[in-house]
């Protein structure tokens, strides 16, 4: 009897155990995809912003990006 008590006990402690580590991965997982989803999200409208400004600007976005490297560079030497 006490060792079914114990078998019990020890099903009981892996299953709350499990359920735990499901709850732990969700919030780590969540966690994980808001980070990804925001960087990839700065990405994809970063990448439309300039395609969009090179567009206004009747340029290639090759050139554009050129003139922004530039333009930072000057501002870095002016600081």
């Amino acid at each position: 009897m006490a060792e079914k008590r114990k078998i019990r006990n020890m099903c009981d402690v892996a299953e709350r155990l499990e359920k735990n580590g499901i709850e732990i991965g969700k919030k780590r997982g969540i966690e994980i995809g808001k980070k990804r989803g925001i960087k990839s999200g700065i990405k994809i409208g970063t990448a439309q912003t300039i395609e969009d400004c090179a567009e206004a600007l009747n340029m290639s976005v090759a050139d554009l990006m050129q003139k922004l490297e530039v333009h930072r560079k000057e501002k870095q030497t002016n600081k």
